[in-house]
């Protein structure tokens, strides 16, 4: 209870009015496909930056929160699936950008709870600054939503995000809409 306390204060003091967080597509609506590397693994508007992420309901068994697909990444031991997206407009050097995400972790190759990480980058798949990672979301649970804060030293025109398995080599990590808030409460 306490650690959201202090993501809500952060938040309600460092939101900008209105919410500056903007990317495109991200509710990640798209068609179910298995990443395979291909271009079209991800949804309109993300690009295959790592591996091969996939856009779900495909290998998971979780139902969309609203809409109809998500975007899964793993992390195994020898790979990570990595999946880059834009910003609506670059997010600006030292400008904080309120936003909530939904995770999760599936049963579906995870052996144990996952991180998200969101790296800014000044091209599709570069990353060039950590910019916000999540609580640790635990297997088999439904949907998580978090939130947080991104606040660059420079301005980035994109965003990859990134799963780290915490305390298992292998996890599988779904991401369902990504978007502005003003606040957490």
């Amino acid at each position: 209870q306490s650690a959201n306390a202090d993501v809500n204060a952060q938040v309600r003091a460092c939101a900008p009015p209105g919410g500056a967080f903007c990317i495109k597509n991200p509710s990640l609506e798209g068609t179910a496909s298995v990443g395979l590397g291909a271009p079209e693994s991800v949804p309109p508007g993300w690009k295959v930056c790592e591996n091969t992420p996939d856009t779900n309901p495909s290998l998971s068994e979780l139902a969309p929160v609203d809409g109809s697909t998500y975007l899964g990444i793993s992390t195994f031991t020898t790979a990570l699936e990595v999946a880059g997206g834009e910003f609506c407009s670059p997010l600006s050097a030292g400008q904080a950008a309120a936003f909530k995400v939904d995770l999760a972790v599936t049963t579906v190759y995870a052996l144990g709870p996952a991180r998200l990480h969101i790296w800014g980058g000044l091209t599709p798949c570069s990353k060039d600054e950590l910019l916000w990672s999540s609580q640790p979301v635990p297997i088999g649970q439904p949907w998580m939503t978090q939130c947080g804060v991104l606040k660059a030293a420079r301005d980035y025109p994109y965003m990859q995000l990134v799963p780290e398995a915490v305390g298992a080599a292998t996890t599988y990590l779904a991401i369902y809409y990504c978007r502005a808030v003003d606040s957490c409460d």
